[in-house]
């Protein structure tokens, strides 16, 4: 018996610690959701009333003729007023903060993961893999110990290696369910969280191998040649094809070799887990692919092992330390009025503080009083059961993306192209484009809605610079898919509307054109004219027409 029960935790241990997460990359990670989230909500916001109001391009009307039982589901769409959507935009931020400080996190993400489906239901066409992926980390995060650690009410506690499970009648159902050793936490949804984000890696490369371009190194030089989509390092990166190469085998090969994050618990996690977000850090320097960089980087935070989160906090101890020594001579160089600002500061927040603890204190009390000792092992077990669900569901999706689905028959019925990471797979392509709102006034001047200029004035050299923001670029897509007419009427209603306001009541009419460029790599045989970049070829043709008055 002794030597079963050793067995049993040996492999116990040896699973908690490749399917267990550190407290501390828990928390980064918390915090990481919460701050992507604010950004996104932040951005979101800049074009508010373009799509989620009834006076933008989308209303609700044309919404609910194209995208059925989705948008009866949307509480952003019980409303086509602006002032609603700032009340849910404005409620999403708080619960974005509620996540980066760990007030109540789980429930800030059950509240924010609803808020987030019911915002991507409202306007599905401005949705990018970036956004889907966020959303399922959500959802996950929902499930995890968020508040272990960095967090206003941490529920951290000192646990010696390889922690018992105690199996007398009566324990802690999630005992059964949960390891600890040391500052690992495995349970079935640490599990499900780091599976789902390896097989969403491993899966993106069976995709890329299947194209032309992964395998031959070139993928990169084609992303990267699609002007409307790169920024920063991507514009000059664009001018050394070798460099791209490289990074081209270098992204494939960390894909290939995702599974090492979950076959791993220490060194070499550690060192893909580096190679992993600086490969991460380079997208976000060079396209602009929305929420796609930090979703990753959360995903792979959750890996990271104790060795960095140790190392990290003794280095953070040498520079408080540091710190210290130069404070006297820090504050004696300081004005009065700057350490009069600081202290205001620290008496608002202690203000602001204590009716939270308070408020916290009497919500614990009354659940105390409410919840009876048979209802709280009843909510352990049924929280035990889903959390073993969620481990399910997240094995079914994993098989059907990979490619093993057919033994499998619940995956028949799941569209997996709504869990699929799509990006550049399985090649990038040859061409991108852009649209161009041309206003025309009263007094004959023909302007840019979109950029707000005359059309006299010389084009931005960027095509990037063309559009307000990706989702704007995102949104372009509706215009050219099946049964496109009505979105392509709802488009030019609006930026007549926009035009208008913009230009003073001058507008009489608006022409929307899609410009499209076409390119090969340098030294490619092609019929197309040459090009700075490359080979390229541009066409221009009408979208929509409109009399604004």
């Amino acid at each position: 018996m002794a030597t079963r029960s050793s067995s049993r935790a040996s492999i116990r241990s040896a699973l908690g610690r490749r399917l267990g997460m550190d407290g501390r990359a828990i928390a980064a990670f918390r915090v990481l959701l919460g701050l992507t989230l604010l950004f996104d909500v932040g951005h979101r916001a800049t074009d508010l009333r373009a799509f989620y109001t009834d006076a933008g391009v989308l209303p609700r009307s044309l919404l609910d003729a194209n995208s059925g039982l989705t948008a009866d589901l949307s509480l952003h769409a019980l409303s086509g007023g602006a002032w609603s959507q700032a009340l849910l935009f404005a409620f999403t931020g708080l619960l974005a903060i509620a996540l980066v400080v760990g007030y109540r996190p789980r429930l800030a993400a059950a509240l924010a993961a609803v808020l987030v489906f019911s915002l991507h239901w409202r306007n599905p066409h401005v949705l990018n893999a970036g956004d889907r992926l966020f959303r399922e980390l959500l959802v996950l995060a929902v499930f995890l110990p968020l508040a272990d650690r960095w967090a206003v009410r941490s529920t951290a506690r000192g646990a010696p290696e390889d922690e018992p499970v105690d199996d007398t009648p009566g324990a802690n159902w999630l005992d059964r369910v949960r390891w600890r050793g040391g500052s690992r936490i495995a349970t079935p949804a640490t599990a499900a969280a780091m599976i789902h984000v390896v097989t969403l890696f491993f899966s993106n490369a069976g995709e890329k191998l299947a194209g032309d371009t992964w395998p031959t190194g070139e993928a990169l030089d084609y992303a990267f040649r699609q002007d409307h989509m790169t920024i920063l390092l991507g514009e000059v990166l664009v001018e050394y094809p070798v460099l791209l190469e490289l990074g081209t085998y270098g992204w494939f090969g960390l894909l290939c070799s995702a599974p090492v994050l979950l076959l791993t618990a220490d060194r070499l996690r550690l060192v893909h887990c580096l190679a992993f977000l600086g490969a991460i850090s380079g997208l976000a320097l060079t396209m602009a692919i929305g929420l796609f960089p930090p979703s990753l980087a959360a995903g792979v935070v959750m890996f990271l092992p104790p060795r960095f989160w140790n190392a990290a906090e003794r280095m953070g101890t040498r520079l408080r330390r540091s710190v210290a020594t130069r404070r006297e001579a820090w504050d004696a160089s300081i004005s009065a009025g700057v350490g009069d600002s600081i202290a205001r500061l620290r008496r608002g927040a202690r203000r602001f503080g204590k009716p939270l603890a308070r408020f916290d204190r009497e919500l614990d009390a009354a659940a105390a009083r409410v919840v009876t000792p048979t209802a709280r092992t009843l909510a352990d077990r049924g929280w035990t059961i889903s959390l073993v669900l969620l481990l399910c569901v997240v094995a079914v999706l994993s098989v059907g993306l990979l490619g093993w689905a057919q033994p499998v028959e619940p995956v028949a019925d799941v569209s997996l192209e709504d869990y699929a990471w799509d990006v550049y797979a399985p090649d990038p392509g040859d061409d991108f484009g852009y649209l161009t709102v041309t206003a025309e006034r009263a007094d004959r001047e023909a302007v840019d809605v979109l950029r707000g200029t005359s059309l006299s004035a010389p084009p931005p050299p960027d095509p990037s610079d063309r559009i307000p923001s990706f989702r704007w670029r995102k949104y372009t897509v509706a215009l050219f898919g099946t049964d496109a007419e009505p979105y392509r009427e709802a488009y030019a209603e609006y930026m007549c509307t926009r035009a208008d306001e913009r230009f003073d009541g001058t507008v009489t009419s608006i022409r929307i054109t899609y410009t499209r460029h076409e390119f090969a790599l340098p030294g490619a045989e092609t019929g197309i004219e040459p090009g700075s970049n490359g080979a390229s070829d541009s066409t221009t043709f009408e979208v929509a027409t409109r009399a604004c008055r």
